[in-house]
């Protein structure tokens, strides 16, 4: 009786430091968070906020409007290739409050000049140091979580990249208005300024919190940490398709609503509603990701983007676009979180941050190509929406590789 009691009380003890653990990882995400929200939600993504009001007053085509975006994700490429030997080398803490700021400075120096160069300089470095950021984050992320099974890691990895989604409400909020109610020549550069020193500020406050995140350090028995790339293979090629697809969107949907006569709070409510997309979306998918096979709930994911991504195809109403940016913004970067946590479970905790950098260069070739190409195809008669087209055929054509996908999990792996 005596024993029975005393393994009760040792299972209830478990279970409550169990849950404490859960806790202070949650908040430790939650911090891991802003770096995402910065170097995605702003450096990234608000580029489609903010392009309108550039091409008006610097007078560009939608080729070198691609093009600009394209030097982003090439420095995004760079980021994450450096990303994993960097956080070797360096405490990853430091390195992911260092390059967020650094992210957060090159926002700030985008809206300083109006030179085409300059500003692709800039975005390039705003893309080296955003993927730098969120490749270590997400390692961080995936170490204070490696000992739970797969729902508590589909939630902290929903929740990191849900920093994106409250970064895209955040920009939607401000800028449009911002842009609105000032010149087209000093709109869109108080846009970019305010968006930086937004970011400057709250990375000087959570630096000191990051600072403090533990990390467990352990050993990987005598196994080293070279990625086996050919079980990730089908994640790459996949992953290459979602980023070559659902690029077109995120980059000219924005110029396609003002193009159809989209007001200024239209836009801005899209914009908005697509970030609260993100955040909720994260939830289901997150369960999801941790019930159905790996393969099945990516597909599904790739599918519910890519009709996202049709509606402006076919529909033109406010409440068509509504749908459109819940589809889309409600999926794509479950995408991400559904991505790492598959790579997760067949690799070692060693091999977290190198992974997590290897598939999002591939994610950025697809992204590099995407605007560029999107931008070039959408220069005739037919505009966007043959850029739309090809957007949702890549993504659709994306959710039947990752069928190919096959189970795997590493034996010291916890599932």
């Amino acid at each position: 009786m005596s024993n029975t009691a005393n393994d009760n009380s040792s299972i209830q003890l478990n279970s409550a430091n169990n849950q404490r653990r859960i806790k202070t990882e949650t908040v430790n995400v939650l911090i891991l968070a802003s770096g995402p929200f910065i170097g995605m939600g702003f450096g990234r993504f608000a580029y489609a906020l903010i392009l309108p009001a550039m091409r008006l007053n610097l007078h560009w085509s939608l080729a070198i409007s691609g093009a600009i975006g394209s030097a982003n994700t090439v420095g995004y490429f760079f980021g994450a290739i450096i990303a994993s030997p960097l956080a070797k080398k360096v405490d990853a803490r430091r390195l992911f409050a260092g390059t967020m700021l650094l992210t957060a400075v090159s926002i700030l120096l985008t809206g300083v000049s109006t030179e085409i160069v300059a500003i692709g300089i800039l975005r390039f470095f705003t893309g080296v140091f955003a993927a730098t950021t969120y490749v270590v984050g997400a390692g961080i992320a995936m170490r204070l979580v490696e000992t739970q099974g797969r729902s508590v890691m589909a939630k902290m990895l929903g929740l990191y990249v849900g920093g994106i989604g409250v970064g895209i409400i955040v920009s939607g909020i401000g800028a449009p208005y911002l842009i609105k109610s000032t010149s087209s020549a000093l709109g869109w550069r108080l846009a970019w300024i305010s968006l930086g020193a937004f970011g400057v500020i709250l990375t000087l406050m959570v630096m000191k919190a990051t600072f403090k995140i533990q990390v467990a350090h352990k050993k990987d028995s005598q196994i080293k940490s070279r990625i086996p790339h050919s079980r990730l293979m089908i994640l790459y090629i996949s992953y290459g398709f979602f980023g070559l697809g659902y690029v077109t969107y995120m980059t000219f949907i924005i110029v396609y609503l003002t193009s159809h006569g989209a007001s200024t709070f239209e836009i801005s409510l899209f914009w908005v509603f697509l970030g609260i997309a993100v955040l909720v979306g994260s939830l289901p998918w997150s369960r999801a990701i941790a019930r159905l096979a790996p393969r099945f709930s990516l597909s599904l994911i790739f599918i519910s983007v890519g009709i996202g991504a049709s509606i402006p195809i076919l529909f033109h109403s406010l409440l068509a676009m509504l749908l459109s940016a819940l589809l889309f913004g409600g999926s794509f970067l479950s995408v991400v979180a559904a991505i790492f946590e598959v790579s997760r479970r067949k690799l070692l905790p060693s091999q977290y941050t190198a992974s997590a950098g290897a598939l999002t260069a591939v994610f950025a070739i697809g992204q590099i190509i995407g605007p560029v190409l999107s931008g070039i195809i959408s220069s005739g008669s037919a505009g966007l929406n043959i850029g739309f087209e090809v957007s949702a055929g890549l993504l659709f054509v994306g959710s039947i590789v990752v069928l190919l996908e096959r189970e795997e999990v590493h034996s010291e792996v916890v599932v």
